[in-house]
């Protein structure tokens, strides 16, 4: 039972690191719009905190792209 918990746990990891990526995607243009950006750098740490390597790094994108 916890072999399958801890797998199930990995798999909702993934899920989430993908659903942050689904949502930067849709917010992209409003986040192109904004000139600062400061409340989205703090939320990139806590994506960094939480090892979320894929919405780490589409964030990262969207806040140094100009």
């Amino acid at each position: 039972m916890t072999e399958e918990l801890e797998e199930f746990l990995k798999l909702m990891h993934k899920v989430l690191d993908i659903g942050i990526v689904i949502e930067l995607n849709v917010l992209s243009d409003w986040i192109f719009k904004l000139k600062d950006r400061r409340k989205l750098k703090e939320r990139l740490q806590i994506i960094k905190e939480l090892k979320l390597e894929k919405g780490c790094k589409k964030l990262h994108m969207l806040i140094s792209r100009r």
